[in-house]
């Protein structure tokens, strides 16, 4: 069973929803310069929790 499969049978139940996956570099990314700006790290975070 794949890191989804326990979850597929109540989206079909409830009629609907969306998987959505999403990757990031920001452990990989510096934004302490001038000009840098911030990458989407807290919107990952509000989405997942």
């Amino acid at each position: 069973m794949g890191e989804l499969g326990g979850r597929a049978p109540h989206l079909k139940a409830a009629g609907g929803g969306s998987i959505v996956q999403l990757g990031t570099i920001t452990a990989v990314e510096y934004h302490h310069y001038p000009g840098g700006g911030l990458s989407y790290g807290p919107v990952k975070a509000a989405l997942v929790n």
